[in-house]
């Protein structure tokens, strides 16, 4: 990576100096900004984040100067579309979800004007599609799912046939997404694989939105329907437990009977003999009883099982050998 950003920076301050001799040849200014989004590209692959964001800024600011000057060059405008999306990637790959959203605006705003007054542009409409794939990305991690559905409909456009089942996919996840928070009958109408992961969505969305009511009746429908089924029942039990130990994290007036509810399906499981040793390393594991691990309640269910079962060892780190 070194001798990779060493032989552009090479090129970069070549450009740099031709800039300065020939200030008003626009073609070396656009490969300058061309070099500062390469750069910035390959920084932010190997996660040197300051160094990246600082050659991204300065390929925005040279493209921004170079659509200024020259309005009716449409690569300048393409080229400016794309590193503002470059940037909205960047700006989300941090984790900044709602940051990266205006940068992908800006991206789309330009990009469609160009791709609409030349559809044969494949370089805006490439860079155009890639805006809202972003933006479909960001939106379905925000849980705006109806928005990134919007989004991803765009993406199919712009996409070559060959690649549209993939993006027609995606959107199905986001319109499956948005149905199953909107409408609990439509989450139990599907397959189980499906079902237990679009639960997984809603409860998600319900906690964060504060809808406690309608987390914990979803949990306990769930809890219910469970008890209808003839196969894999216990490992269904097993998730619902998961479910209402994430309510208790979530509602702190009833997070002692919820942390119940969680126990009492464990205690049914571990009566019809689920947990064996991998099971039981499994727990000790689990995310979805984090937030109860340390509950007295749960550390005595905890010490029971452990004494009862001959537990697999946790998987150590690995060590890097000198």
């Amino acid at each position: 990576m070194a001798a990779l950003v060493a032989e552009y920076q090479k090129v970069q301050n070549l450009l740099k100096k031709l800039t300065k001799i020939l200030p008003d040849v626009p073609e070396y200014q656009s490969r300058l900004a061309s070099s500062h989004n390469n750069i910035g590209i390959i920084f932010a692959g190997c996660g040197q984040n300051v160094e990246a964001q600082v050659e991204y800024e300065q390929a925005i600011t040279l493209r921004k100067k170079l659509t200024e000057t020259f309005p009716e060059v449409p690569e300048y405008r393409t080229n400016l579309g794309s590193s503002y999306c470059n940037f909205g990637i960047f700006v989300r790959s941090k984790g900044n979800l709602a940051e990266s959203l205006p940068w992908y605006q800006k991206a789309i705003d330009l990009l469609y004007v160009v791709h609409n007054k030349n559809v044969q542009n494949l370089q805006a409409g490439q860079y155009l599609r890639d805006s809202y794939w972003g933006r479909a990305m960001a939106y379905d991690e925000l849980e705006k799912y109806a928005d990134a559905v919007k989004d991803w409909d765009e993406v199919i456009k712009l996409s070559p046939q060959e690649e549209q089942q993939e993006f027609q996919i995606e959107r199905d996840k986001s319109r499956d997404a948005e149905k199953a928070i909107a409408d609990i009958e439509f989450v139990f109408k599907q397959p189980t694989d499906l079902m237990t992961r679009l639960l997984e969505i809603r409860m998600k969305a319900l906690l964060r939105r504060k809808q406690a009511t309608e987390a914990v009746a979803t949990a306990e429908r769930f809890a219910a329907w469970t008890e209808k089924q003839e196969t894999d029942r216990d490992d269904q039990r097993y998730n619902a437990a998961c479910l209402f130990a994430q309510c208790a994290a979530a509602i702190e007036a009833d997070s002692d009977m919820l942390v119940d509810r969680s126990l009492a399906l464990l205690r049914l499981v571990e009566s019809a003999g689920y947990f064996d040793a991998k099971r039981t390393a499994h727990i000790q594991q689990d995310k979805d009883f984090d937030s109860i691990r340390t509950h007295p309640k749960f550390v005595a269910f905890m010490d029971t099982l452990l004494a009862s079962v001959e537990v697999l060892p946790l998987p150590r780190e690995r060590k890097r050998m000198p």
